[in-house]
């Protein structure tokens, strides 16, 4: 029975996931203005064990700010990112003239 219900919340796990890359997706500048990274290793990132594994968020959060690789700064993680897309949103990065500004 446990069996049965880890693998059921797996699944819904993974459809969630799914419905967060779409909506990221969504959001994301159109491919001919889409910033590519190189993604480099960043071996201070822990990946967490509740971080979308079906979709490369470095590389989308990396389009979706345009150009701005948040995941490079020590102590910023995957949930982070997520968060900081659905509160402050690609446009609100850049009310603020600094990292300073933004970060206090």
């Amino acid at each position: 029975m446990y069996l049965v219900l880890y693998r059921h919340y797996q699944q819904q796990i993974t459809a969630c996931d799914a419905e967060i890359e779409k909506a990221i997706q969504l959001a994301t500048p159109v491919p001919e203005k889409a910033h590519k990274q190189e993604t480099t290793a960043k071996p201070h990132k822990r990946v967490n064990k509740n971080a979308p594994k079906s979709f490369d968020l470095n590389q989308m959060a990396y389009s979706y700010f345009d150009g701005i690789d948040l995941m490079n700064i020590e102590g910023v993680s995957h949930s982070t990112v997520l968060a900081i897309m659905s509160e402050v949103g690609s446009e609100g990065i850049r009310k603020f003239d600094t990292g300073k500004q933004f970060a206090s």
